[in-house]
């Protein structure tokens, strides 16, 4: 349900422009901050920061010399 405004609004409690963004890694969701209903869910690029992250420590592992 849409409010006006454009933001979402909170099918079990009612409650207009009270959304929180969370991310997991994969997707990101939209909760309700009044009582944490999912509002809305969807595919995420990764994090460029993680991404690059992980390929050095990759990098880090197999530069070692056994």
């Amino acid at each position: 349900m849409l409010v006006p405004g454009g933001a979402p609004s909170c099918r079990a409690c009612v409650g207009e422009n009270a959304v929180v963004r969370w991310f997991n890694g994969r997707e990101v969701y939209e909760l309700c901050r009044v009582c944490g209903v999912a509002l809305d869910s969807r595919d995420a690029e990764p994090d460029p920061v993680v991404l690059q992250a992980g390929r050095e420590r990759w990098a880090r592992i197999w530069g070692r010399t056994l």
